[in-house]
């Protein structure tokens, strides 16, 4: 009865008892908390790390940028009279622009057209070519183009000024018609004015052409104009530089560093780590071995109780099973040069008990 009450004693106090008495201190407490910390830290690092060198990858290597050099801006503007055939419709053979005109009465197109061209730079050198064109006939079927004003060389202000045979180019039209029998749609002509300069500056040349199109469109027996009399278009000579991205340079420097630091902090820790496990007392080391295989039925005591039958077994899990089936704790006691486990159990009570010698963890 003493012995069961002893036993009964031990197993409802053995989480009280186990690792309560003074002796060495365990791994899985304060050092293993710091170890689980620094490799946690370590562990955030390198992903902080990686997460930087990936956007950092993303990142462009190197940055552009342009640089106004020159600006410069080309203008131009037409300006028509319709010339008519001898009529008795109109007092003035002459008509302003603005208006639908009747095909049959018109006899030319008196234009002019004045160009201008600024930069904000003194030009060295400046030499433009002119020329204007007519384009007339049914788009996508047949097209002819007459030369108004050949290829001319001018200023950067210059005016030119030309005639649209508008009847020889409506006949032209008809000609058409009746050569081929069909009446293909809406014929037009354009009017094309193109500007070829070679402006020499500082920074560099200009020869950006520049071009003004005023259409008239054929609709039935009247030409109706079509399009923006005045033009104007601005542009810059620009130089692109290229230069490093030092942002990315930066985090790509930090996010490498902290990658090695990182890895060299883990491996550092787990060396440090297998290195106390290895430096640790024998009786620590056989403690949590022994506490990892019988878990809560281990109970660690002062002093074994005195019996008088004692039985060694040969290892310690013959000791675990024999603690599982009787619901007997294992009592454990360090001594100088050993630690020995006990078990008690039986009617007439028995020491099952097993000796683990220093030497073997020597």
């Amino acid at each position: 009865m003493r012995l069961s009450l002893l036993s009964n004693k031990l197993r409802g106090e053995k989480r009280t008892w186990f690792g309560s008495l003074p002796g060495a201190p365990s791994v899985a407490g304060k050092e293993s908390t710091a170890w689980a910390a620094l490799l946690a830290v370590s562990a955030l690092v390198l992903a902080i790390s990686l997460a930087g060198l990936y956007f950092a990858l993303k990142m462009p290597a190197s940055l552009s940028a342009t640089t106004t050099l020159v600006r410069y801006e080309h203008r131009g503007q037409f300006f028509y009279t319709v010339q008519l055939k001898p009529n008795s419709l109109f007092d003035d053979n002459e008509l302003e622009p603005g208006g639908m005109y009747i095909a049959r009465l018109i006899d030319t197109i008196r234009m002019s057209y004045t160009y201008s061209f600024d930069v904000d730079q003194p030009p060295k050198q400046a030499d433009f070519v002119y020329q204007v064109s007519a384009d007339y006939g049914f788009p996508g079927i047949w097209q002819k183009r007459l030369i108004l004003v050949p290829p001319t060389k001018g200023d950067r202000e210059t005016t030119l000024s030309f005639v649209v045979p508008v009847a020889d180019l409506v006949e032209a039209l008809n000609t058409f018609r009746r050569e081929t029998g069909t009446n293909p749609g809406t014929p037009e002509l354009d009017i094309v004015v193109r500007v070829d300069p070679i402006v020499e500056t500082e920074p560099g040349l200009i020869t950006e052409p520049f071009e003004h199109t005023f259409a008239f469109r054929f609709e039935g027996e009247l030409v109706i104009p079509d399009g923006k009399l005045e033009s104007r278009r601005e542009n810059a000579l620009t130089r692109k530089t290229t230069r490093r991205n030092d942002r990315r340079t930066v985090q790509l420097s930090l996010s490498l560093l902290g990658v090695l630091t990182s890895i060299s902090a883990l491996l550092a820790t787990g060396w440090w780590y297998d290195q106390a496990q290895k430096n640790r007392p024998w009786v620590e080391q056989e403690l949590e071995r022994a506490r990892k295989q019988a878990g809560n039925l281990l109970v660690r005591v002062v002093a074994l109780p005195q019996l008088d039958r004692t039985v060694d077994v040969c290892a310690f899990e013959d000791l675990v099973l024999l603690a599982e089936e009787t619901l007997h704790p294992i009592l454990c006691v360090v001594e100088d040069d050993c630690v020995v486990y006990c078990v008690v159990s039986g009617l007439n009570p028995i020491c099952y008990r097993f000796v683990r010698q220093n030497e073997e963890f020597a």
